[in-house]
């Protein structure tokens, strides 16, 4: 099951040498793999809020039943200006919350962070750098008291790599995708193996 906003929702650009599938079809082929019978839906919506994430999309998620949830949110808020960390991280909660309740195990996503790209114009740099690395730190903090993972993609050094985002900025092209599902993946085997811990 995936939840959020248009990065969820898997929106791309093309880019040579990929493959036009999204982080959470690449994901879901991943665990297809070993788990045939595997059923995945996505509820991902382009422009939603966390909180319309939370209205519109926890319930259909616990009615869905799964073993594992992965949630993107944040990238609007942070992109156009309206981010704030404390109703970022209650509405978050509340997503997590309900998920981990109904013994889901549950993944959360942060975003790429596209100010070390040189696509973002000087002036909004420090201020989306800075936005990004409070919501990492909150998502963090709520991981651990929940006992989710959060697969932080804004440390990764493909951050600084134009090539992985879309024209308009707000979701990945299909390299990003690439990178994105990857991550997330190599943090789940961690995990399974009892390498990783709880971020």
């Amino acid at each position: 099951m995936v939840l959020g906003d248009e990065v969820a929702a898997g929106h791309s650009d093309p880019c040579d040498g990929y493959a036009a599938s999204s982080w959470a079809d690449r994901l879901a082929a991943a665990l297809r793999s070993t788990q045939p019978c595997l059923a995945y839906r996505n509820l991902g919506r382009r422009g939603l809020s966390v909180s319309e994430i939370r209205a519109g999309q926890v319930a259909k998620a616990l009615a869905f039943k799964g073993d594992l949830a992965a949630a993107v949110v944040g990238v609007d808020h942070v992109l156009g200006q309206s981010f704030d960390a404390d109703s970022t991280e209650t509405e978050l909660s509340r997503i997590i919350g309900p998920l981990r309740d109904a013994r889901a195990d549950v993944i959360v996503i942060g975003p790429f962070d596209i100010s070390r790209s040189g696509l973002i114009s000087e002036t909004r740099r420090p201020e989306i750098n800075q936005c990004l690395r409070q919501l990492a730190h909150r998502t963090h903090e709520l991981a651990v008291q929940r006992g989710a993972m959060h697969v932080d993609l804004a440390s990764h050094p493909a951050s600084a790599d134009p090539g992985i985002y879309s024209r308009d900025g707000r979701h990945f092209s299909a390299r990003g995708h690439a990178v994105a599902a990857a991550t997330v993946i190599r943090h789940l085997a961690d995990r399974l193996s009892g390498r990783g811990t709880s971020v």
